[in-house]
């Protein structure tokens, strides 16, 4: 008759006529399980499933008072890790926007010397600007329209003469009702840039885009927390913003750089 060994790890059926002291290959110890790892407490073997016995010895037919355990102390060593240390940088209290700015050190390339030679004859003489007052477009004596345009069914309404025309062209062409002084723009060539931004764990870079911006004509200062811009570029161009950084910037000869180049001039706060 054919029995079914109880031994931990065997299972396997046999007979008492050739049950011998090595036909068993079992574990003497207890089953340990801890996520989808198992041990054996007698050998400390790990595997996704129970592997066959460490002993031998007869087969034997009687249960044994064994229960699978979770091990809350059975850590698998490959799941053992070390945290990395925190590495803390150094804090630097945020200065009031309104501090002193301190003028950024400034290195010119190649490329720019370069690119100035292009822009060396290029000036801007008053007569050229535009007045602001509608409708003038002369130099010496300003004659304009006090109201501006009005538009309405297709047709064009200067209110202040009451003259109107159906045609845009001869519209713009209607002179100004009223004489006085010409209304300049404060800065003839100011105009807009764009800016990029860029950090990095030990840099924050600020790129402005400016060709063939003028070095004597440039001024770039910073609080730590501000970044001032005036420049003056392409001839007679002229850009100007006020960037309030979100973090803080250490502000000390040195350590902060401003490229010009052909194209743009970047900020480099290391």
């Amino acid at each position: 008759m054919s029995l079914r060994c109880n031994n931990p790890g065997c299972f396997k059926t046999y007979e008492n006529e050739t049950n011998t002291e090595n036909s068993c290959q079992y574990h003497s110890g207890e089953p340990l399980i801890r996520d989808s790892l198992k041990q054996w407490s007698c050998c400390g073997k790990k595997s996704l499933d129970f592997l066959k016995g460490c002993v031998y010895g007869q087969h034997s037919s009687v249960k044994p008072n064994i229960t699978p355990k979770t091990d809350s102390s059975f850590i698998p060593e490959e799941s053992v890790k070390t945290a990395p240390k925190e590495v803390r940088k150094e804090q630097i209290s945020r200065p009031s926007k309104n501090q002193k700015m301190v003028p950024l050190e400034i290195k010119v390339e190649d490329s720019l010397r370069d690119a100035l030679k292009d822009y060396e004859n290029v000036t801007q003489n008053v007569t050229e600007l535009k007045c602001l007052n509608y409708g003038c477009s002369a130099v010496i004596e300003c004659r304009y329209h006090s109201m501006p345009p009005s538009f309405h069914d297709r047709t064009q309404l200067w209110p202040c003469c009451n003259k109107q025309s159906a045609e845009i062209e001869y519209f713009l062409k209607i002179g100004g009702c009223v004489i006085g002084d010409h209304r300049w723009p404060k800065n003839p060539g100011q105009t807009s840039c764009k800016v990029d931004f860029m950090d990095s764990a030990d840099t924050v870079t600020v790129v402005v885009y400016a060709r063939a911006t003028d070095p004597q004509k440039c001024q770039i200062s910073s609080n730590g927390c501000r970044l001032v811009v005036e420049a003056t570029f392409s001839g007679n161009k002229y850009f100007e913003t006020d960037i309030e950084l979100f973090g803080v910037c250490k502000v000390d000869y040195g350590l902060e750089l401003i490229f010009l180049i052909s194209t743009r001039y970047d900020t480099v706060y290391i």
